[in-house]
């Protein structure tokens, strides 16, 4: 499995310092890739080269960009966080969703000051640190952030990773009706 590097903009520095060497060095993708003894760095190149993912993170950062203020400046933080722990941005329902083997939270802009980021199994988890509220529902839990400074990083690691975990370990199984 491809680890992601720390942050989606360290990805695309690297992305742009690896087309210049390959345009530099003119050679064909294969050739390029031959050049690399590790698997990993190969599988980056692969990675960073496919359109596909780079249409999607073009989404996800557009998205953050097109807020202001303190909204751009936690989902950039919160989304920074999420990909480091290796999760898959998607832009579904027009907000960024991230996935492991399925959902595992997304992040969506409250009024104009606030993020709320939701578990989409948030009823499973234990919320040991007190962070989530269900507010009534009966899958999604979520927490409120106004700004960077005051999120609490160890409490939201500490969910995040929990999410990640069951994600990995207990498949997911829709509570819906069959159709008849």
């Amino acid at each position: 499995m491809v680890v992601a590097p720390k942050s989606p903009m360290v990805l695309s520095k690297l992305a742009r310092l690896i087309f210049f060497l390959k345009t530099s060095w003119m050679l064909s993708d294969n050739a390029f890739l031959f050049h690399f003894k590790s698997e990993k760095i190969k599988a980056y190149m692969i990675l960073l080269f496919s359109p596909i993912f780079r249409t999607i993170m073009e989404k996800v950062e557009d998205f953050i960009y097109g807020l202001q203020g303190s909204q751009r400046e936690v989902l950039l933080f919160l989304h920074e966080k999420l990909m480091g722990l290796n999760l898959l941005p998607k832009i579904r329902y027009r907000i960024p969703f991230y996935y492991g083997k399925s959902w595992i939270c997304h992040l969506n802009p409250r009024q104009e000051t606030s993020i709320e980021m939701c578990f989409v199994r948030g009823n499973e988890l234990s919320n040991q640190n007190g962070l989530l509220d269900a507010k009534g529902r009966k899958q999604v839990a979520s927490t409120l952030f106004n700004k960077v400074e005051t999120i609490d990083e160890s409490a939201l690691l500490e969910t995040i990773h929990e999410a990640i975990l069951l994600d990995e370990t207990v498949p997911y199984a829709s509570k819906r009706k069959p159709a008849k």
